[in-house]
């Protein structure tokens, strides 16, 4: 009888754990969440990239500046409810007790957003560039359905039940995307903000309607979640996600306080956009496994760190491929796509390299969150700012946009250390074998 040959055993089983894997990836719902989430935060950057084929270098570094500051003051206007509606609502245990506490999480972002939104018309002036002044105060109320839709999507993470609205948000961003490209190629930057606002309330209104059954539903809700508790909680968090964002986007607007050539900007705008749009990648992941993380570190007999390393795993399985990728991709994608950004292709490259570090950092400050190590990743955070400041004053002045580029690689540098190592000592008290 002919022995059967190893290597083919070898590969049967690779295929086989293959499977498997993707088996387990389906029935986790990531496919399902990643596309919700790719068609809420990953259709403000496809229509940014319709947006940098239609305008110029000089007018697409406006629309970056605004949307990074639309992306921190979203931070601000959510309050960290958003993550919240995962976190809290996988906490109770009825429909009808999550359905009340999405009632009265939707009615807290709801005040914070418009709060937001107001002083964000007064303080434009003093936050970014004149050019960009009057466009940010047009779109400052975005931030109203923007919080809404998160707040109510994330609520299916939390009764991990996401794949029945996945589609349907999904169809709702895209034709917010295709109305903002219609609106732009016949409007110019006029359109862009017409287009943002039906993008986003098209998204919210699908969000509210996929909800309506549950926020009509009602019980008392335990003390546990009483308001104040809620915006306690929520604000340390979005403290320290604001701090996390304002290193991602304070590069951009400090292009602009430096007064760097306009089209300079818009080079380190497009860069940008694409490394922010790769990590919707790992944000996912990390999104999807808060759940998981949370009862593993309540199960004794469930080592956390253990998951942690898988979860690293399948952040870098999620960045680096497409990372590597688009870096030998770029130049020929650029001269098809937009050859007036290709003086700038060396800064988008660079900026790649970052990516894998950044999954590394998101997978364990979601780690260190349901770990409840809240206030060590906001003195993170707060740290890892400093150093980005620091840098930015130093090298912009001097190196412009390579500078911008340079200080956010260091800066991923250092806090992918702290966070991972903060991680792993988050979780070392969790049960289960230590090896």
């Amino acid at each position: 009888m002919t022995e059967p040959d190893p290597r083919s055993t070898r590969n049967a089983s690779l295929w086989i754990d293959a499977l498997s894997l993707g088996r387990r990836i389906r029935a986790s719902g990531l496919p399902h969440f990643l596309l919700a989430l790719v068609s809420i935060q990953g259709a403000s950057y496809l229509a940014q990239f319709a947006i940098a084929r239609l305008v110029s270098p000089a007018d697409f570094g406006i629309v970056r500046t605004v949307e990074a500051t639309l992306g921190l003051a979203l931070i601000v206007a959510t309050a960290g409810i958003p993550s919240l509606a995962i976190k809290s609502i996988a906490a109770m245990p009825t429909p009808a007790l999550q359905g009340r506490l999405l009632r009265r999480l939707l009615s807290l972002v709801a005040i914070t957003s418009a709060i937001t939104a107001c002083v964000l018309v007064v303080g434009a002036p003093s936050i970014v560039a004149t050019a960009a002044q009057p466009w940010l105060a047009r779109l400052a109320f975005l931030l109203v359905p923007m919080s809404l839709a998160r707040t109510a999507i994330n609520f299916f993470q939390g009764i991990r039940q996401v794949q029945r609205i996945s589609l349907y948000v999904a169809c709702a961003a895209l034709a917010g995307v295709a109305t903002i490209t219609h609106l732009v190629a016949t409007r110019g930057l006029a359109g862009w903000i017409g287009g943002r606002y039906l993008g986003e309330l098209m998204i919210a209104a699908v969000a509210a309607a996929l909800c309506w059954r549950y926020i009509r539903l009602d019980e008392v809700l335990p003390v546990e979640v009483h308001p104040r508790l809620l915006l306690s909680e929520g604000v340390t968090l979005s403290l320290s996600l604001l701090v996390r964002a304002a290193t991602d986007n304070v590069p951009v607007l400090a292009l602009g306080w430096f007064a760097v050539a306009a089209s300079d900007i818009g080079f380190f705008g497009l860069a940008s956009l694409v490394a922010a749009a790769l990590l919707l990648l790992p944000g996912a992941l990390n999104s999807l496994a808060l759940a998981p993380l949370v009862a593993a570190l309540r199960n004794e007999s469930v080592d956390a760190r253990r998951l942690l390393l898988r979860l690293h795993a399948y952040s870098a399985l999620l960045t680096v491929p497409l990372a590597l990728l688009l870096l030998a991709l770029l130049p020929v994608l650029l001269r098809s796509f937009a050859p007036a950004f290709l003086p700038g292709v060396h800064l988008l490259q660079a900026l790649l390299l970052v990516v894998p570090l950044r999954g590394a950092t998101t997978t364990s400050g979601g780690a260190m969150f349901a770990a409840g190590k809240v206030a060590t990743g906001l003195r993170f955070n707060l740290l890892v700012l400093a150093c980005s400041l620091g840098s930015l004053v130093l090298l912009v002045p001097s190196y412009g946009a390579a500078g911008a580029v340079g200080t956010i690689v260091m800066t991923e540098v250092i806090a992918a250390l702290l966070f991972t190592s903060g991680a792993w000592r988050a979780l070392a008290k969790s049960g289960g074998p230590s090896n």
